[in-house]
């Protein structure tokens, strides 16, 4: 380490300073108070830092009894002033946080230095904030959330308690037998450790998946006995017709045959009744059509409604999962915005504590 250098030992890592223009980046005014309590200090050293340097007289304006000269603008100025700023823009707009972290140093898309990273990770408190979370319970649901979302895990379970609360804990005791230490009841929550909410997520997603497959199961038997149905309609109106045909036949043989012992009149009039019996038999395929056409029609809109109700129920649970991970990033990024402050705030106290050793 070079002579002008100095390392200080953060608590996220050793960090290296240099003194070479040290005092032109550091020119910001102290605060008057800060300023009278060194100039009150009992080390010599320090009163002559801080003697006021001579400046020609000029006309000030008198300053009203009570007020304190506030032309110095501070540090502790500044950084208020462009926090208020942070906090406007932060009020005004919808925020969303992006971390970026640098994979490594030679500019590669291809190359990811661990080391690098964990470091970066470990300075921004990310490494902190997930043991901290992982170490307590991080994940938290209201008690009627909980029963309305896992009481289909308990088929047997029985909501006859009083309260909200009651009826959560006599639940849990039912999803989770043998599990009381991994969560905790609070008043208007249940606070849950880290696993065992996405135990009962997959534990949820299985029983869904059965109810899936059994709903499925009952529309496709309730088509496969429809579809039976119309073909066994549809045979027995094609033997019908079969076998009328045949019927037609041996009739118009036997009346073919009475009609050669018969005169021409009779000729006649068995053309004519043999005429409104092939219409009535064209009428009788048009109503065969038209009737299986409106089944057809019935089907497809029964189906289509099928398949709009389905969508709609897994609409309604991609929504309910979206809403639970929405809360879920909310709250960690409002953990991680604390964290940000606190950090602030502790490297403000330890600047600040520096200052006075110096």
């Amino acid at each position: 380490m070079s002579k002008v250098e100095f390392t200080l030992k953060h608590y996220a890592g050793p960090v290296t300073y240099t003194t070479i223009a040290f005092v032109d980046k550091n020119k910001d005014s102290l605060s008057d108070d800060l300023t009278d309590l060194i100039k009150a200090s009992n080390s010599v050293l320090l009163q002559g830092l801080f003697v006021p340097k001579e400046t020609p007289e000029t006309p000030k304006k008198a300053a009203g009894p009570g007020k304190r000269r506030t032309n110095n603008e501070t540090v502790t100025s500044k950084f208020k002033a462009q926090l208020n700023l942070l906090m406007v823009s932060i009020g005004a707009t919808e925020v969303q946080y992006v971390r970026c972290i640098k994979p490594n140093r030679i500019k590669s898309s291809t190359a990811i230095n661990n080391l690098m990273v964990v470091e970066q990770l470990r300075c921004a408190g990310v490494i902190e904030a997930i043991r901290i979370s992982r170490a307590g319970y991080p994940n938290r649901m209201l008690h009627g959330e909980f029963v309305g979302v896992y009481r289909m895990l308990a088929p047997s379970y029985n909501a006859s308690g009083p309260s909200e609360q009651e009826r959560c804990v006599s639940l849990l005791s039912v999803v989770l037998p043998g599990k009381e230490g991994e969560y905790q009841m609070g008043h208007t929550k249940v606070y849950f450790k880290t696993g065992i909410l996405e135990l009962l997520e997959e534990q949820r997603g299985v029983a869904l998946s059965s109810q899936a497959v059994r709903i499925q199961k009952e529309v496709r038997g309730y088509q496969q006995l429809r579809r039976y149905r119309i073909t066994r309609r549809c045979v027995l109106k094609l033997q019908a017709m079969f076998r009328c045909t045949n019927a037609q036949k041996i009739f118009n043989k036997a009346i073919a045959d009475i009609i050669k012992a018969q005169n021409q009149m009779r000729k006649v009039a068995a053309k004519r009744r043999l005429m409104v019996m092939r219409r009535v038999h064209a009428c009788t395929r048009i109503q065969s059509l038209q009737r299986k056409l409106v089944c057809q029609r019935i089907f497809q809109l029964k189906l289509y409604s099928a398949v709009r109700i389905q969508t709609c129920a897994r609409t309604r649970m991609a929504r309910l999962a979206f809403v639970v991970a929405l809360a879920e990033f909310k709250e960690n990024s409002k953990l991680e915005n604390q964290l940000k402050m606190l950090q602030d705030q502790m490297a403000q106290q330890a600047l600040a504590h520096q200052e006075e050793m110096e």
